[in-house]
């Protein structure tokens, strides 16, 4: 819960629109029933209230915050994220 009130409210002090703060503030809803796959499915349980773009950003979290962790636990290649360069 303080992980998602924190995210929001850097969100909200950024100067962020209500439905990215909505997000920030749900971003992990679904971390404890698809821990593996938590990104995508709570983008797809927040889908009917946000925007394309916003659901795009909330499907692809993880890879983006991998960058600043998985190489320490051995999840994944750091530059995952790269794959999302248009």
């Amino acid at each position: 819960m303080q992980h998602a009130l924190h995210t929001a409210t850097r969100a909200f002090r950024d100067g962020a629109g209500e439905e990215t703060i909505f997000a920030a503030l749900f971003h992990d809803i679904a971390d404890r029933i698809a821990p593996i796959n938590h990104s995508r499915v709570g983008a797809e349980i927040l889908r009917p209230y946000i925007g394309e773009e916003t659901h795009w950003v909330l499907a692809h979290h993880s890879i983006f915050q991998g960058y600043y962790y998985w190489h320490h636990v051995g999840k994944g290649p750091q530059r995952a994220r790269e794959v999302s360069r248009p």
